[in-house]
């Protein structure tokens, strides 16, 4: 009978080398650090921010003592927000972009207001399309709470300014110092007062010669062009006529 020698090197036994060794005992390792991931991932605190209204003031004149001396009032744009995560949400900017832009000239020599005060957002007197203003924001939003804050719109020397500008304003937030940003609306505001009653056109106003009946239809037209704008307006203005062409002057 013929002995099978045992020859080194040459065993049949090859599953429990070192390197199957490692690999068992690393995978149970490696399982129970991913749940561990995975679990705080879908509990970790969260914040989300939703919008729930977006208002709008118009400006005014304002004659407290009836000294003829009057403090202008600048229009305003409210932003109320609900936190609906689970740890505090600040919000760290916010980006106004001009969406359109119309200018409301007075056709008629009249006095300005020489009034001037600071105002929290810088408006361009001539914006171009798209362009954005940055406004620096420090509002912190606790869990389950809501807040409310304004920007107040400025244009440079209002005392100056012989008509209305009117803006259609895109307003998003930057949330929690990140690119990211929350779309809050539309809004559509005068600067520095609009007072729709002045603006009223006569039928004769139109035809009128040389640069005042020119100036009297670029007011129509351009007001007309306003209307049809989308976004949110002050009372005031939601409540204007559809045209402010009229057949004669109210006695």
């Amino acid at each position: 009978m013929t002995t099978r020698r045992h020859e080194p090197g040459k065993s049949t036994s090859h599953w429990l080398t070192p390197e199957k060794l490692v690999i068992a005992i690393l995978i149970p390792v490696v399982l129970a650090i991913f749940g561990s991931v995975l679990t705080w991932w879908l509990s970790r605190p969260t914040t989300d921010l939703e919008v729930v209204g977006l208002t709008v003031e118009e400006g005014e004149a304002v004659d407290d003592e009836g000294d003829g001396e009057y403090e202008l009032v600048p229009p305003k744009v409210q932003v109320a927000l609900r936190n609906v995560g689970d740890q505090v949400s600040v919000v760290t900017g916010a980006r106004l972009e001009v969406l359109d832009h119309a200018f409301f000239p007075v056709c008629e020599a009249g006095g300005a207001l020489e009034v001037s005060r600071t105002y929290d957002v810088p408006l361009p007197l001539d914006p171009d399309p798209g362009q954005l203003i940055g406004v620096d924001v420090a509002q912190d939003v606790e869990p389950a709470q809501a807040d409310r804050f304004e920007f107040s719109m400025q244009i440079p020397n209002p005392q100056e300014i012989t008509g209305t500008h009117l803006y259609r304003l895109g307003v998003s937030l930057i949330r929690d110092g990140s690119a990211e940003t929350l779309d809050a609306g539309n809004v559509i505001i005068g600067a520095p007062v609009l007072q729709v009653e002045t603006l009223r056109v006569l039928n004769d106003d139109l035809s009128a010669p040389g640069e005042v009946g020119a100036c009297y239809r670029q007011l129509r037209s351009e007001y007309q062009r306003v209307q049809e704008w989308e976004g949110k307006r002050s009372v005031e203005l939601a409540n204007a006529p559809d045209d402010i062409l009229v057949e004669e002057a109210p006695s």
